[in-house]
């Protein structure tokens, strides 16, 4: 979309997070998704072989020191006439923005664009533009994913815990089992009069 917004009634003016824009030579939004390639089986859902990207938003601006508002509006009353560059100060917001790490909105005149971060800010300025902010942004949404909590039924735990008791059980029985029979063969001798008698008896 190639058009000139300055401030219209009925058209919202162009902003990024809180710095207004003061004209938008041009923006866009980009959709995009991935298809699977692999043949889909017949009575699939099909919703389940379709990947949507995130949207991608861009915006070609201009920032001026003298601003084209209404007399009456908040922005053209905290303006203060040759005490600070207003394009000095959008500046250093917009790579404030930038520097935060920080999702924010994104207002043109199609949409409003929330959850959004910079992929892209490139500034230029030449013997045209004068003392003007020329920019050109680029954003991309970022999605947030939910974490669901699931609760474990108690008697499953229960049960859990019962079978471990008995599996530790059974294992020691298995032990002594074992224990018992590579126990060296001891005469009945030995057992009745000791350890002297059996071995004369021997």
């Amino acid at each position: 979309m190639s058009l000139v917004t300055f401030f219209y009634k009925n058209q919202p003016r162009g902003k990024i997070g809180s710095v207004m824009i003061d004209a938008t030579i041009n923006d866009g939004v980009s959709y995009s998704s991935e298809v699977s390639k692999f043949p889909v089986e017949d009575g699939s859902f099909i919703s389940d072989h379709i990947t949507i990207d995130p949207y991608a938003v861009d915006i070609r601006g201009v920032i001026t020191d003298t601003p084209f508002f209404l007399p009456d509006t908040d922005e053209n009353a905290n303006f203060k006439n040759g005490e600070e560059s207003r394009v000095k100060s959008a500046y250093e917001s917009l790579l404030a923005l930038y520097s935060n790490k920080e999702p924010f909105n994104v207002v043109t005149g199609l949409d409003v664009y929330t959850n959004v971060f910079f992929t892209a800010f490139d500034v230029s300025r030449d013997a045209n533009t004068g003392a003007a902010l020329v920019f050109e942004a680029k954003f991309q949404k970022i999605l947030f994913a939910t974490p669901v909590i699931v609760k474990i039924p108690k008697e499953t735990i229960r049960v859990g815990k019962k079978d471990l008791a008995v599996s530790d059980v059974n294992k020691g029985a298995g032990q002594s089992s074992d224990a018992e029979s590579k126990r060296p063969n001891v005469s009945i001798a030995y057992k009745l009069l000791g350890s002297t008698i059996g071995n004369l008896l021997r």
